[in-house]
């Protein structure tokens, strides 16, 4: 939930809140979350979640950026290869359905 909610603190965009969050080290945050150990079974979709919620408060920083700083401080802090890994793992675990136009697990098309 924390992410989420961090996510709509930026959103409109906020460029005062998108500063201060990018200054507090955020990026830091994220970092943690892509070098944790992946869990299976019952904790999975927990991890996918989290993940998942983490890469789209990334985002909401760059909404409407014309802030380079911000950036540079984003590009400098984070982890790059760890969120590759993470982004290659996620995709591996939803790809057989998205490819195959199966429904995927949260998604409200009926």
């Amino acid at each position: 939930q924390g992410f989420n909610t961090l996510t709509e603190f930026c959103q409109g965009p906020c460029p005062e809140n998108q500063a201060a969050l990018v200054q507090c080290n955020v990026c830091n945050e994220v970092n943690i979350v892509f070098q944790a150990e992946q869990h299976t079974g019952d904790l999975e979709e927990l991890d996918f979640e989290l993940r998942s919620a983490s890469v789209v408060m990334l985002l909401s920083l760059l909404e409407g950026n014309t802030d380079s700083s911000r950036t540079d401080l984003m590009v400098q802090t984070l982890q790059f290869e760890d969120m590759r890994k993470t982004l290659d793992a996620m995709w591996n675990s939803v790809s057989h359905g998205v490819l195959n136009g199966e429904l995927v697990e949260g998604d409200d098309k009926q």
